[in-house]
């Protein structure tokens, strides 16, 4: 059969699948799945063994048929069928290895513990960027799949209408899972001339059934090259873990630890309304119910009775944290698992565990981030502890009426036209320019919600004059209500300074004031990973506009 340009998507099987060593074509497929099976007929022919297994649906209609039917009577479709495949091979190349290769929806017919993750992402980058030193040649990407680990988890793919660099897409590379990639390599006339890498690897080759083998190796050959490390060397520095016989090792030491009572935490995984939520409970405890969740350690909860049934299946299905409003109605919930904050060594290794996912960081990326947030300032304003029990908004209030420097703005928001959601302005604002941003408790949601205020607030007053003027009436009210209540006109124009038409960035700070049981902590010791990633990405980006930044750590008594 002649040659010609197809498309090839292709999975490199691991060598272990559920703990034993892959050496049969059979162990790549699920269980239960009854395919056809074919062997080469022409075997002794190429120098690779393999096996195509086929699973064929029965004939049927398509789904749209029963909508129009009976309104177009002579209406004929003919039942269609679909065939699904997938090509199993394995060559002698650095001992013996499996690859699949699949056709139509083939890859469901593979268990989903059987091929190496990000496979195909680390080959299309070392083939795009293959032996690149012209920098004009850096424009080969068309599309870039990232996930943001955040607040909410954000999967995002872009796309450009022609060739473009990577920074093009936007991918902030501090806190940024890259995904997938699809571009142009540097050697088209042997891959084709566009190419794509997710677990998969997807290319348009010119091949013939004979040549796959050889394919199979070339594939490999680019994935154990180190070309990506010379652009994207910090992929490597934050991977969600998903080799199974991993996950099973760090479930294991993830009860261990929690039985230890090592630094695993209860955060709520989501953004809540706190001011209209009374309390928590866990499911397996409806009876006892509390105010605060973070900065409590899971084993806490757990009396001798539940340590016992303490288990993956009981974290992930059984036992769940929910929120109660005052009537003790619920609001959410979520699996405990996704409630788990903290970081576990496994084989001298340190792995993060958050949102139900473990993650692995690079030694040399997390020593890097600590000394950072490490050196941050920390405020000079002499804020109150606050009452475990106290909520936001009240601890606001006290906070704000214990120095007459002080001008609460909690829940004093600003709208701007084209904006769909109001403007925090500050928790706080102090007469010599600090914009303080409160938030309780160390979840990385509640935290990651905390820095994005400050940076919209700060970089709208820097640019936008419609924000500062409705920020200046804001803050006037609020003298007028304050001289008021404290029978002090001292008040008025103590905060209202700066000039609707523009300001100095370097007058004014913003202050990041976290309300939490440190014992004694550091924010080094105490932050969430992902929460020090997001501290650091909004510190560097307030700092570019040239706002002074600091931090408050407020003791809960």
């Amino acid at each position: 059969m002649s040659e010609k340009r197809r498309s090839i998507s292709i999975y490199h099987i691991r060598k272990y699948i559920d703990g034993v060593k892959t050496t049969t074509f059979e162990q790549v497929l699920k269980e239960g799945v009854e395919c056809d099976v074919y062997e080469p007929s022409n075997a002794d022919d190429i120098d690779f063994s393999s096996k195509l297994f086929v699973l064929t649906t029965p004939p049927k209609l398509p789904g749209w048929v029963d909508l129009v039917e009976d309104a177009f009577s002579e209406l004929e479709i003919p039942e269609t069928i679909q065939s699904n495949a997938a090509l199993l091979i394995k060559i002698k190349y650095y001992g013996e290895q499996f690859f699949a290769i699949t056709f139509g929806h083939g890859r469901f017919l593979l268990k989903p513990d059987s091929y190496d993750r990000n496979y195909g992402l680390k080959v299309a980058l070392n083939i795009i960027y293959e032996y690149l030193e012209d920098i004009s040649n850096y424009n080969r990407l068309r599309s870039v799949d990232s996930k943001t680990v955040a607040a909410n988890v954000l999967q995002t793919r872009k796309q450009v209408d022609r060739r473009a660099d990577f920074e093009t897409f936007g991918v902030d590379i501090q806190r940024d899972l890259l995904r997938a990639v699809t571009g142009t390599p540097v050697n088209s006339e042997y891959w084709g001339s566009r190419i794509s890498g997710r677990d998969s690897f997807t290319a348009y080759p010119e091949i013939d059934y004979s040549s796959l083998g050889q394919y199979c190796k070339e594939v490999d050959k680019a994935f154990r090259k180190k070309d990506y490390q010379t652009n994207f060397n910090w992929i490597d520095n934050l991977k969600v873990i998903t080799d199974p016989e991993l996950i099973n090792k760090l479930n294991e030491k993830l009860i261990q630890a929690i039985k230890d009572k090592e630094q695993i935490e209860l955060a709520v995984p989501d953004l809540v309304e706190w001011d209209k939520l009374d309390s928590f409970r866990l499911s397996f405890d409806k009876e006892n119910t509390f105010r605060d969740v973070g900065d409590h350690l899971l084993v806490e909860y757990l009396n001798d009775a539940l340590l016992e049934k303490l288990s993956m299946k009981s974290l992930k299905s059984n036992w769940r944290l929910e929120s109660l409003d005052a009537n003790t109605e619920v609001i959410d919930g979520w699996s405990l698992l996704k409630c788990l904050s903290g970081e576990i060594r496994v084989d001298n290794r340190t792995y993060i565990v958050s949102d139900g996912e473990y993650f692995n960081i690079q030694e040399g990326f997390r020593k890097e981030l600590d000394e950072f947030i490490d050196s941050i300032k920390l405020s000079d304003h002499d804020l109150p502890d606050s009452e475990g029990d106290k909520k936001e908004g009240d601890y606001n209030e006290i906070a704000a009426g214990s120095s007459k420097s002080y001008l609460l703005l909690d829940k004093k928001t600003v709208r701007l036209s084209g904006k769909t959601s109001p403007i925090e302005i500050c928790d706080i604002l102090t007469d010599n320019g600090s914009f303080i941003h409160v938030k309780r408790k160390l979840g990385s949601s509640s935290l990651s919600h905390l820095f994005a205020q400050g940076s919209v607030s700060a970089d709208l007053f820097l640019m936008s004059e419609e924000y500062r003027k409705s920020t200046l009436d804001k803050i006037k009210e609020q003298e007028d209500s304050s001289a008021i209540e404290e029978d002090d006109n001292g008040y008025k124009g103590k905060f209202s300074t700066f000039s609707i038409s523009g300001i100095a960035p370097g007058d004014y700070e913003v202050v990041y004031a976290i309300v939490a049981k440190w014992n004694g902590r550091s924010l080094v010791q105490a932050l969430p990973f992902f929460s020090k990633v997001n501290l650091r990405r909004h510190y560097e980006d307030l700092r570019r506009m040239g706002y002074k930044v600091s931090m408050a750590m407020v003791e809960v008594s």
